[in-house]
């Protein structure tokens, strides 16, 4: 629209092609480009809260590292409140945004338009309140000298961050030139600029500095994100916030949107003065919060200057009009999820049980905090001196690193950092007992993307992860081994004393669980091991955790398992990052044990998975039920439950039982095979599982030793099993050869490790 057009820095009018120095002075500019930046701010003894500011509630925002008006109201505190205090993070990409608004390390951030739809559609629940700017020349595909034509892409290999609009945009060219062939890698953690020099790909669909770098080493654009918008795909940025922060807290949305809008309207009013690049100026705070000092430099000014210009940004009036969020930014995110889900990088446009998809896509965007939001606050908030920024940290400060061997019957333990915990740690606790231990979590701030684990042996007892969490005690048999590892993600805020990390204390001569089983809350005592076992879907040493943590190991020749106390149930959905282990230790006077699993987990995404030792027999995604026959490995077998970073359903229960043969009659072949003189099914065509109950090939499955069989993926009239690893395995006598026919073959071609 004419209102809502981007406008050039009257500073900076030489466009794209800025000394890269620029760039690398300003850490690299663009949060996930592979540059270290620090994890957090000053902390003492692991104490977070500002004396001055105990009493208000600290609200997290994210935001990428490109240069944007709104963070002129990081820098000066004018999103602060009353008793709220807004710490404005920098992001690495919109798939960690994702990520931590679902799990709740961020309340409010800006989100792409490719992962906002990725997130609407996997059912994170959010809601867009703002649109920050369309995308512009913000971002493009950047390509060797030599490629000046769409056709020239054939063979070659080009980098983006998955789950980002770039990546939208290059999935879009391989559907615009189904003939050019060429693989794109993912670019989440590492630099396109060191790969572009080493010859590992042949340019990047990226923004922000790394434009910049790769214009220093000749590239050039090939497609700009406006032509690809132009042609039927825009892309955007939203505000979005978790919707039970949006309903708790309306009055911190409104604040937000009316003092975003009141600057977004004097960048784009000629008249304002503010905006030039000089010091002490509004691009100042730009620049602070887009990767420079406090106290920018003129080339770090200018650098933010330039940035600011390669967007579009929108006037707040067109904004609540029937373009953008009165229905225009809903219908395109819903075109965006239809574009994954028809190259099959989602299972659906909605959430299961959706019945309207318009209307649920129309209910995640409203532009009622913006409309309260421009009626009670003034432009004359732009007027006010604001608190300002004062340092920025540079580095973290962990002092965990390798084994730490602890003898000493109580002690603590923790990352060790006096400011906040850094990145790529892999750090490791080993605490000796010939009895019980008990650790107990006295401070819990881990991020997304890291964890805190703790073994019995090899046996994992808990991965854990979030921010503020409540944790509850933890025990072992014998000694425990305690891990923390970090991904190079940095965590920081710009504008506020947020710090993060973790403290536990650990009893290497803990009591053993009460015979009359008062300890154990939701479950029993053990005597023999001196731990609780807990009933079906709860956890932690004392039971008190309503969701599965670690690993379960039942010896009875029945059982119960539970991703939570009622699961499957999406009123209460399973946590995000789960591995859950659940052990059948049936004895070895059983050779199988048969397993009914009930199931709703995110299809693709999260799985159960059925096992025998180091073998998989079968991963189910998705909702059914399924009972699958697996032998025992040293009298055991196992289901392991996993989630992936964002999107939750309802979970799964299962039951099991010890059989000592596969089969003894038709009656146990699952109505679709018969039992051999051997005591074993023979499955009618497309059925899997020792038992033929299921209507499509599994992972695992027996050896051939005749002389032929028929290999087909799944029953006639049944679809093909999503994420599925299928294997037969053929035994030839001596001297013999193994001949193979495909007779069909339908399956989704490959394209790229995109998909």
């Amino acid at each position: 629209c004419e209102q809502g057009v981007a406008r050039r820095s009257r500073d900076q009018a030489s466009g794209r092609g800025l000394d890269e120095a620029h760039f690398r002075a300003l850490g690299g500019c663009p949060s996930g480009n592979g540059q270290e930046q620090p994890h957090g701010q000053t902390m003492n003894s692991l104490l977070w809260t500002l004396a001055a500011a105990a009493s208000a509630e600290v609200v997290r925002l994210g935001y990428f590292g490109e240069a944007q008006p709104f963070q002129v109201a990081c820098a000066r505190g004018w999103f602060d409140f009353s008793d709220v205090e807004v710490a404005c993070l920098p992001q690495a990409s919109g798939g960690f945004v994702v990520s931590k608004l679902d799990e709740g390390d961020l309340e409010v951030a800006l989100l792409g338009s490719t992962p906002a739809a990725f997130a609407v559609a996997r059912g994170v629940d959010i809601k867009h309140l703002y649109v920050a700017h369309e995308k512009g020349s913000s971002q493009g595909l950047l390509v060797r000298p030599e490629i000046q034509s769409p056709p020239d892409l054939d063979g070659r290999t080009f980098g983006t961050p998955f789950g980002s609009t770039a990546h939208y945009h290059m999935m879009y060219i391989q559907t615009l030139f189904p003939d050019v062939r060429f693989d794109i890698i993912d670019l989440n953690g590492l630099n396109p600029l060191d790969l572009y020099d080493a010859g590992t790909i042949d340019g990047a669909f990226v923004w922000g500095g790394w434009i910049d770098g790769l214009v220093q080493r000749n590239a050039t654009m090939l497609f700009p994100a406006q032509v690809l918008s132009d042609w039927g795909k825009p892309t955007f940025n939203t505000i979005s916030a978790r919707a039970d922060f949006a309903a708790r807290r309306p009055d911190v949305l409104e604040r937000v949107a009316g003092v975003i809008a009141r600057l977004d309207a004097d960048y784009l009013d000629d008249a304002s003065t503010r905006w030039g690049a000089g010091a002490g100026g509004f691009v100042a705070d730009v620049a602070a919060a887009y990767g420079a000092s406090a106290s920018p430099t003129q080339a770090e000014l200018d650098t933010a200057a330039a940035g600011l210009s390669y967007f579009s940004f929108v006037s707040p009036d067109t904004m609540q009009g029937p373009d953008y969020l009165g229905g225009g930014i809903a219908a395109a995110l819903k075109a965006t999820a239809r574009f994954h889900l028809e190259t099959n990088t989602v299972a659906a446009v909605a959430p299961a049980g959706t019945v309207d998809e318009d209307a649920f896509y129309a209910a995640t965007t409203s532009a009622q905090s913006l409309a309260d939001g421009l009626a009670s606050i003034p432009a004359s908030v732009l007027d006010t001196a604001g608190t300002g920024v004062t340092s920025i940290p540079e580095s973290a400060d962990s002092t965990c690193s390798g084994t730490v061997d602890l003898t000493a019957t109580t002690g603590t333990l923790t990352d060790g950092a006096t400011t906040s915990y850094s990145n790529n740690l892999a750090c490791e606790w080993r605490i000796a007992s010939g009895g019980v231990v008990e650790l107990t979590f006295t401070v819990f701030r881990v991020w997304t993307g890291d964890f805190v684990e703790v073994f019995d042996g090899s046996t994992l007892v808990a991965k854990l992860h979030g921010f503020d969490r409540a944790w509850p005690p933890l025990r072992t048999t014998g000694d425990m081994t305690v891990k923390f590892t970090t991904d190079g993600v940095t965590e920081r805020a710009f504008n506020y004393l947020l710090t993060d990390g973790w403290s536990a204390s650990y009893d290497a001569e803990a009591l053993v669980c009460a015979a009359d089983h008062s300890t154990c809350g939701n479950g029993k005592c053990d005597a023999a091991s001196g731990l609780c076992t807990c009933d079906a879907g709860y956890g932690g040493a004392d039971c008190s955790l309503a969701t599965c943590l670690g690993t379960t190991t039942l010896t009875g020749p029945t059982g119960e398992f539970r991703s939570s106390p009622t699961a499957p149930d999406r009123d209460e959905p399973y946590p995000n990052s789960a591995e859950c282990h659940f052990v059948a230790d049936v004895g070895t006077s059983f050779g199988y044990v048969s397993f009914t699993v009930t199931y709703d987990v995110e299809p693709t995404f999260d799985f159960v998975s059925v096992n025998s030792g180091d073998v998989t027999w079968a991963r189910l995604s998705g909702e059914d039920t399924a009972t699958i026959l697996v032998p025992t490995t040293d009298g055991k077998a196992s289901l392991v439950f996993t989630s992936d970073s964002r999107g939750r359903r309802g979970g799964f229960s299962a039951t099991y039982v010890a059989k000592s043969v596969t089969c003894a009659s038709n009656a146990d072949c699952g109505g679709h095979g018969t039992c051999d003189d051997g005591g074993t099914c023979v499955c009618d065509t497309g059925y899997g599982g020792l038992a033929c109950t299921v209507p499509h090939c599994l992972d695992g499955a027996p050896k051939v030793t005749g002389e032929s069989m028929v290999m087909v993926s799944q029953a006639p009239g049944e679809p093909v099993p999503a994420a599925a690893d299928c294997t037969w395995e053929f035994q030839a006598a001596a001297g013999r050869s193994v001949r193979v026919v495909v007779e069909t073959l339908d399956l989704e071609p490959y394209r790229s490790a995109a998909k």
